[in-house]
């Protein structure tokens, strides 16, 4: 009896030992990032040297959006123009080593949106240090955390900047709160 009860211990460690080996082999969950958002809305401004423009969503809303490279027909909107608009929310838009950023304080924002008043709507990009704690090459995305120790998830909008980095680096990266990656008229 005392033998079975050996094998029963010797079997139960076992399975323990293996159950944790194949826990520490598991793949990382994926990361979830934003789904896409389209939206109809009424240009307020826009800035095709720079690639932004802010849109009077419903209700009145303000989104300010910055154009990812090759949107098509950018250039031919206006002021006042109805579109439907398609874009991502928070993307990194770069990603830089960490010396290339000289603090580690709150966010800096970005450019402020033309013919807003501070305040009415977000800046276009935010820069800031942060740690990467995840990465999803399949997305591409990232999870980052920052020095108060908040993390977010970011979808990375050129996927050559995230194959340079790697789970544990810091980096300067500056994000787009909205990026449009697609536009068309509807007036």
């Amino acid at each position: 009896m005392s033998r079975a009860i050996a094998v029963l211990i010797l079997g139960l460690m076992l399975a323990a030992g293996t159950g944790a080996s194949a826990a520490e082999t598991a793949a990382p969950a994926p990361i979830r990032v934003k789904d896409e958002r389209t939206i109809e809305a009424n240009i307020e401004t826009i800035d095709h040297a720079h690639g932004t423009m802010t849109i009077v969503a419903s209700k009145g809303k303000l989104v300010n959006l910055l154009a990812a490279p090759g949107v098509a027909h950018f250039e031919a909107l206006k002021r006042g123009d109805k579109v439907l608009v398609t874009y991502y929310e928070w993307v990194a838009v770069d990603i830089q080593p960490s010396g290339t950023l000289h603090r580690d304080s709150a966010p800096s924002k970005g450019a402020k949106p033309a013919g807003n008043d501070e305040g009415t709507a977000p800046a276009y990009t935010i820069s800031s240090l942060v740690t990467i704690t995840a990465i999803d090459p399949t997305i591409p995305a990232a999870t980052v955390r920052s020095s108060d120790g908040a993390t977010r998830n970011l979808r990375i909008l050129d996927k050559e900047l995230l194959s340079k980095f790697t789970v544990g680096g810091q980096v300067a990266v500056t994000e787009a709160p909205a990026v449009m990656v697609s536009v068309e008229a509807t007036n």
